[in-house]
């Protein structure tokens, strides 16, 4: 997806962010995997040009109200403003942006007893290229979502070398994972955020 999962139309839309049950969720739901840590900074450098210039800061002060539609509604306004200037340079609507949320990601650490029921997250870029969020496995339990959180759907079939291969076949190939992966092979089927009903 060129941005992050949004509801509503192209004119009348807003990000939305979702807890890593919500996330694997709707990624099943879609066909599509969470991306890891690796692909969210490829995905950045892709769209570098566009992405810095979306940066939109902390909200203060933090606490519970982070989680509240006023925070979400606040965060989704800034970002709209800036993309706004992108529009006007040129970046239509669906050009590949990034940088503007923390990635909700799977990570080899989602296997660990220790992070059981843990959300994994990364990115949040600064105009100068670092991530806010620079450890994958924070405090937050996998339900736990606030404004900051964005969730981006990778489609889980892939192209290496001219071969069709599914993105659960490429993460956990003995070499080839590392094109999408920096925390070696991995397996998806233990890396999902809770069964869900």
């Amino acid at each position: 997806m060129p941005d992050f999962l949004a509801v509503g139309s192209d004119a009348d839309h807003a990000i939305v962010p979702m807890n890593g049950i919500t996330a694997q969720r709707v990624a099943d739901a879609f066909n599509c995997v969470l991306p890891t840590k690796k692909m969210v900074g490829l995905i950045y450098r892709q769209a570098r040009a566009q992405g810095t210039a979306l940066y939109a800061p902390h909200i203060d002060p933090p606490g519970a109200a982070m989680m509240s539609i006023d925070y979400y509604r606040r965060h989704d306004a800034t970002i709209k403003e800036r993309r706004r200037a992108l529009v006007d340079a040129g970046h239509a609507l669906g050009t590949l942006v990034a940088g503007h949320k923390k990635n909700v990601v799977v990570s080899k650490d989602l296997d660990q007893k220790r992070y059981a029921g843990r959300l994994a997250y990364w990115g949040w870029y600064l105009p100068d290229g670092r991530p806010v969020q620079n450890f994958v496995i924070g405090h937050h339990e996998d339900a736990y979502a606030d404004y900051s959180h964005g969730v981006r759907m990778v489609h889980k079939g892939v192209e290496v070398d001219g071969s069709e291969m599914e993105m659960y076949e490429l993460l956990a190939h003995p070499v080839l994972h590392a094109l999408v992966s920096d925390e070696g092979a991995l397996d998806m089927s233990k890396l999902r955020y809770r069964n869900y009903r």
